[in-house]
């Protein structure tokens, strides 16, 4: 079945007719994945990220928004449609932290 959604995503997403040699690679790439029985949900996230980027709908997942910066590996984020990663605040920590606690 996940075979079926990446062929309707590349079908739903792209022309017929337009060459993407580098779509066709991560396409080829999540397909021998999936057969080679790697974990389902990373291997799909991979490609529909590499889709997006590749039909110039990327997101930048690898820099704060506003100063640029890398993000930390350890750090909280929050994300603005349009605009990116935001550092989390010391209130909106505080508000997750007891929402996980609560769950």
């Amino acid at each position: 079945m996940s075979g079926f959604y990446i062929n309707e995503l590349v079908l739903r997403l792209t022309t017929r007719h337009d060459p993407q040699p580098a779509l066709f690679d991560a396409y080829h790439g999540a397909l021998e994945n999936l057969k080679a029985g790697a974990p389902l949900a990373p291997t799909l996230r991979v490609f529909e990220k590499r889709l997006l980027q590749m039909l110039g709908y990327g997101l930048e997942l690898d820099v704060e928004a506003m100063s640029g910066r890398p993000i930390e590996l350890e750090g909280y984020y929050y994300f603005r449609p349009g605009e990116g990663l935001f550092p989390a605040d010391a209130r909106a920590l505080m508000h997750w932290q007891a929402f996980a606690q609560e769950s």
